[in-house]
């Protein structure tokens, strides 16, 4: 790995912790006994976000559609295969944020809703 990697790692790696500790204020109402699920959801969830956001900037930067060359002569246009990953990881995240919001008590979720919203 070389050094303009490693940045890149160690970048990605604190921003993944930055926005953990983003979610765990979020969802700090949340049972303690449901703690070990929501631990490992909110981690899930902060490197979908990470990962999200410089998808989003790889298919700003490339486009929703590449140019392929398969050899043979064979060329054309395709749909950019980072567009499906990108839905994929949106919708993930939707279902990750509703397993999570299903979970903060009733009292919480008003307060919550509004933090979320901006």
């Amino acid at each position: 790995m070389n050094d303009s990697t490693k940045k890149i790692v160690i970048g990605k790696e604190e921003e993944i912790k930055k926005e953990k500790k983003r979610l765990r204020r979020i969802f700090k109402e949340i049972d303690a006994n449901k703690l070990a699920f929501v631990t490992h959801q909110i981690d899930n969830l902060a490197w979908l976000n990470v990962s999200t956001k410089e998808l989003k900037q790889k298919v700003d930067n490339d486009g929703t559609t590449v140019e392929y060359n398969n050899g043979g002569g064979q060329s054309g246009v395709r749909d950019n295969p980072d567009v499906k990953t990108l839905i994929a990881y949106q919708k993930n995240i939707t279902a990750i944020t509703k397993q999570l919001l299903d979970l903060v008590p009733a009292k919480s979720k008003s307060k919550l809703q509004e933090f979320l919203n901006g």
